[in-house]
Formats: C-alpha cells, structure tokens, sequence
C-alpha cells in the first residue's frame, strides 16, 4: 500500500469515527468537536504562509507566493520547531519542510529558475524519501530541459511512490516536444 492510499484510508477512518461519536449522543460529543476546531485553527495560524502561498500560487502571483513559502520555511527550520510538523498533511508527505520545499521548487519553475528550483525539488525529496511529488516536478524540470532518460525515471519513480496521474506523460511528452523545437530552432538559426 502506497503512502497516498494508507492516507486516504486514513482519512475514511476518521470521519466514519467523528460520525459515529457524533451520532451516539455521548455527553463528550461537545468537547471533542471544540478540539477539533482548536486544532484546525491552530493549523491554519501555524501554516499560514503555506496557504497564502498556495491561494497565490493559483492566482500566478509567482514573486509574492515565492515569499511566503520562504516565511514558512524560514519558520519550519527554527530551533524548537519540530512540533509544527504535526500540523501539516498532505496526501504525499507527512514532513512540512519537504512539502514547503516542493511548493517552492514549483514556484521557481514558473519563474523560468530551473537550477534554484531543481535543487529546491532535490532537497525535498532528500528530506522525505517517498514523498512521490518532487520527483513528479523533476520528471517536469528534465522534460522542460529536454532530458527524457531523466524525465522518464523521475516520472516511474513518482508512480512507484504512489502518484497517479494519466496527465504526467502527456505534460511530459509536450514539455519534450517543445524543448526539441526550442533546440531545432536554435540549431536551424547558427
């Protein structure tokens, strides 16, 4: 079972759980709600970077998004801050450094900085060793520098960490098709 799968099962687990506590009636019902929404508010204020950087990342505000993942990082690596691990998930990692990595190597992929954001996307798998998403950027990153040996074990290695996606090959093959007319060009010129 892949880590994705493990944590979607998960997922399903807690909310048959929080149903079923909420649906017997028990005297405690109220208090167990009242941390759960303690606990996603104190999520939310200690990854506030992280979501303001993903909501710009939607928007294309690529500068300002870099920013904020740097402020989360920044926070991430300060002495004393290993608790704060415990308040990011996401369906591929469970390390909040590793997941702040990725976000930034993608920013700096859309802002044309392919070596920062390759060793960005480096680190993120380094710290997190089957966090299948900066291998599914690194599949990106080599197809963007028409690499297809890398591309494509960057991108067998994603699907082995459990990333699905039908999309990835034909993002891949397109991002391969451009590079070679980019070079084709290039060549056509000299």
């Amino acid at each position: 079972m892949t880590r994705p799968d493990r944590n979607l099962a998960l997922i399903a687990v807690g909310v048959v759980l929080c149903a079923g506590i909420g649906a017997t009636g028990h005297p405690l019902v109220p208090f167990v709600l009242l941390a759960l929404a303690v606990f996603a508010l104190v999520a939310v204020f200690i990854g506030r970077h992280h979501f303001v950087g993903r909501f710009l990342i939607r928007r294309r505000e690529w500068n300002r998004a870099l920013r904020e993942f740097e402020l989360q990082l920044a926070l991430l690596r300060r002495p004393g801050s290993i608790w704060r691990n415990a308040f990011h998930f996401s369906l591929y990692t469970r390390n909040a450094q590793a997941l702040t990595l990725n976000n930034i190597g993608v920013v700096l992929l859309n802002l044309s900085r392919v070596a920062d954001a390759e060793a960005r996307l480096h680190e993120a798998a380094a710290l997190d060793v089957r966090y299948a998403m900066p291998h599914v950027n690194l599949a990106i990153t080599a197809a963007m520098v028409g690499d297809a040996a890398r591309a494509t074990a960057e991108g067998e290695r994603a699907r082995q960490l459990g990333f699905r996606s039908r999309g990835l090959q034909r993002t891949l093959r397109r991002l391969l098709a451009r590079s070679n007319e980019k070079v084709g060009a290039t060549l056509s010129a000299d």
